[in-house]
């Protein structure tokens, strides 16, 4: 298969290209601007590009836009330069199919390739069945065949089915389910996806008398392993990340690459502090920064290569000059040097520091300190991120406040201290626990410290261990002080000593030995975790559990059962009736305390997750449907509207209007007042016209340049010509001067109306073309007036 890679960074695009070429592919290497067009892209017929944002001389983004306006269909994977949503966003909306930031895991960039060769594969696959085994399932006609048993399926069960075909071996928690139904058509919640695969279990059973899905205890949910699965185009195994032996062998050819860019770096703080900061020196560096950064992460250092972002960061700021910049470049490169020493991280490490949630931030000037312990961090399951001055420090607070503060008392080159920060800590950020050091051990200091907050007092020289675990019991302290266990048992005694052990750590222990009081109970404290014993007298645990799985509002509730029967028929029937884990009796205290810290922290990552994909996902609609100077819809969403409008108007025969609207001589507006001022201008215009068109279901729309549109369902047209009159006289009332106009001193507009009963004859572009046909004869019949059609 063949492959565009479009990289301008030599030692980086030899690296992927044998990488590539050690998986079979056929690689084209483009490192400049003027190597690339679209034609020869399109008459090539690679299979996949593979683009990096940053090429000299070379807009990615457009390139990926013209690309598919010209009908290119085959996969786009983009290299960031990091996280940047802005980035993201821009690539995602131009036409890419997916991304990886740098730094990146080679092995993790061949696994995010390949997953994207086979979704195109699949798309364009003749076949619309997926088989495994005995069983297949056609796409179109939603039919579920094993032998001479046929099926048919809902649309949920056969997007259900499909997943499964297509990963056969692999067990789906139902967090991963709900989210292959996050559509707006289509979301389930946890109670819904467990009611869907009771439903096709039995189902499935009556018909072929044998079982489809089983479930993994611990995992979720997969096909049933007594269906022999056997590999076919259509399943893909979950690929690991470690690399293989090809990719191995190619990282240590490359490995020594790298310390020309390191030498470089450091011959660009030789001429800096030489010859003074001089703006191309530094961008010099910046450029060499970059490199090594990406470099760096593919290699294994991801400690190196944020530091080498740091210099980046710190070459590129147009703020920094002089001995000040010299200063931190001294250090950042004493640092990175520091960090070259270890050996390369494993897939593993980095995955796990990246995943990781718990975040601590180290304010401390000991260069040397500090990266020993952000490599120990990783062992520690923690994200650690270092600020080596206070007021680097206040940022990353503002920025991003973390779970732990970790602050050194005595800063050299400054005259400030920790206890100033640990006051304005104390005084705005109280939430946030915070531990001291000093190499100076005064009771003074100590006093002081506990006065203003401090968890913890520690004395240096103190082993970056001692320090961790300090880290660790602040935050189970603080994550268990703040979550509600409550406790149904109607055995006193097991009921008592669960309580005493589970208060003892710091848990809010509400103890119930009745449970009829148990729904009042659960709606009023609102629990974050559930612990029922499975054989009661009366309702029993597995009774509780499917009441609060059938409430949607505590279907993610974690819920732990207790059970004295530990056969699996027990077990599938904990699990059936919606439980997250079980505990045996008699109970093990450590296992308990285990498995109850644990449900508790992953029920909170899960919100935080899910609360994070919320918020990205208005974010991306409100960038992909509003235009970003006016704030009013763009042409995308004014498309999509008037989609959805007509056929329901068409349902209903009401009418339907569309205006057009465009400023008169805007050009020479431009020409006249500059750019700025007509960027102000379309912002006043948008605004008041959306001020005006305040009904529900009605639309203001930027359609390009200085044309807007405004769609207005169920209005005939004398309605349409009153709405018009009314912006009109407040597009007078602003005032808005326009010297070189030649209908008026102020700006005006004309406007084209279009009223239009939807029906089979008719469409929406029809539609447009005639409101814009009456937006030319107004504009030919003097401007600042209006003209009207009926389709």
């Amino acid at each position: 298969m063949k492959i565009l890679l479009v990289e301008n960074d030599g030692l980086t695009a030899s690296l992927l290209a044998e990488a590539l070429t050690a998986q079979l592919y056929e690689v084209s290497i483009v490192s400049r601007a003027e190597q690339i067009d679209v034609e020869s892209v399109m008459a090539a017929d690679y299979d996949l590009i593979l683009m990096t944002l940053l090429v000299a001389n070379f807009d990615s983004i457009a390139f990926c836009q013209q690309l598919r306006s010209y009908g290119y269909q085959k996969p786009i994977l983009l290299i960031t330069a990091g996280n940047s949503s802005a980035e993201v966003t821009a690539g995602l909306e131009a036409g890419a199919d997916d991304y990886i930031a740098q730094p990146y895991n080679l092995a993790e960039l061949i696994v995010r390739l390949r997953a994207l060769l086979h979704r195109s594969r699949l798309l364009t696959a003749p076949s619309k069945v997926l088989s495994y085994g005995d069983i297949s399932l056609n796409l179109e006609m939603a039919t579920l065949r094993y032998e001479q048993f046929v099926m048919q399926l809902t649309p949920q069960e056969l997007r259900l089915m499909a997943l499964f075909l297509q990963h056969p071996r692999q067990a789906f928690s139902r967090e991963q389910l709900i989210q292959q139904f996050d559509d707006a058509e289509n979301q389930l919640g946890s109670r819904s996806i467990a009611q869907l695969i009771r439903r096709l279990r039995h189902n499935f059973k009556q018909l072929a008398g044998i079982s489809l899905i089983e479930t993994v205890y611990g995992s979720g949910y997969r096909l049933h392993s007594s269906l022999a699965p056997s590999p076919t185009v259509w399943s893909m195994s979950q690929p690991s990340l470690t690399p293989s032996l090809e990719l191995s062998q190619v990282l240590e050819k490359f490995r020594g690459s790298f310390q020309e860019q390191v030498v470089n770096l450091e011959q660009v703080y030789r001429t800096l502090l030489e010859r003074g900061t001089q703006a191309d020196i530094k961008r010099m560096g910046e450029q060499e920064a970059h490199k090594l950064a990406g470099g760096l992460g593919i290699f294994g250092y991801p400690v190196a290569s944020e530091i080498a972002r740091n210099i980046e960061r710190i070459l590129s700021d147009p703020n920094r000059s002089g001995q000040s910049l010299i200063q931190d470049l001294a250090a950042q490169l004493a640092a990175l040097r520091q960090a070259l020493t270890y050996p390369p991280a494993t897939a593993s490490s980095k995955a796990l520091v990246q995943t990781q949630m718990p975040s601590v931030l180290l304010i401390d000037d000991d260069i040397v300190l500090t990266e020993t312990m952000k490599q120990d961090a990783i062992a520690w399951g923690l994200n650690l991120e270092v600020a080596h001055d206070l007021g680097s420090a206040r940022q990353k607070i503002l920025q991003s406040a973390p779970d732990v503060i970790v602050l050194d008392l005595i800063f050299s080159d400054t005259n400030e201290n920790g206890l100033e920060l640990l006051q304005e800590l104390q005084e705005q950020f109280s939430e946030i626990p915070v531990l001291t050091m000093t190499i100076r051990d005064r009771l003074a200091d100590r006093v002081v410290s506990a006065r203003l907050g401090s968890q913890s007092f520690l004395s240096k020289p103190v082993p970056p261990a001692q320090v961790f675990e300090e880290v660790m019991k602040t935050l189970y302290q603080r994550q268990a002080t703040s979550s509600k266990v409550i406790i149904v048992d109607s055995d006193p005694l097991m009921l008592s000593n669960i309580s005493i052990f589970l208060s003892s750590h710091n848990f809010q222990v509400i103890a119930l030995g009745n449970p009829y009081d148990f729904w009042h109970v659960l709606t009023a404290t609102a629990p974050d975790l559930l612990l029922l014993n499975a054989q009661m007298s009366t309702f029993s645990g597995l009774d509780l559990c499917q009441v609060v799985r059938h409430a949607p509002n505590w279907a993610d509730l974690p819920i732990v059962v207790m059970t004295p029967d530990a056969s699996q028929t027990a077990i599938e029937s904990a699990f059936a009736a919606g439980a997250d884990d079980f505990i045996s009796k008699p109970i093990d205290p450590s296992d308990l305390l285990r498995r109850t810290v644990g449900r508790v922290e992953r029920s909170r990552l899960q919100k935080q997750v899910r609360q994070r994909k919320q918020e990205e996902h208005q974010a991306l609609h409100h960038l992909a449907t509003v235009d970003a100077l006016t704030q009013v819809a763009n042409r995308r969403r004014l498309n999509e509207y008037l989609s959805h409008e007509w056929q329901r108007l068409r349902r209903e025969q009401s009418s339907l209007s569309l205006i057009f609207c465009d400023i008169d001589y805007f050009k020479d507006y431009n020409d006249q007042y500059g750019h700025p001022a007509g960027d102000v201008c379309l912002q006043q215009i948008a605004q008041t016209i959306r001020t005006l068109i305040n009904r529900p279901a009605d639309l203001v729309a930027r359609y390009g340049g200085e044309e807007f549109c405004i769609v207005l369902p169920k209005t005939p047209l004398a309605g349409a010509v009153h709405i018009v009159g009314q912006v009109q006289q407040a597009i007078a009332q602003l005032r808005i001067a326009h010297a070189t106009s030649s209908v008026s001193d102020f700006v005006t507009l004309s406007f084209g109306i279009a009223t239009v009963t939807p029906s089979r004859e008719t469409s929406v572009e029809q539609l447009i073309t005639v409101a814009d046909q009456a937006l030319y004869q107004a504009k030919a019949q003097g401007r600042n007036t209006y003209c009207t059609t009926l389709l």
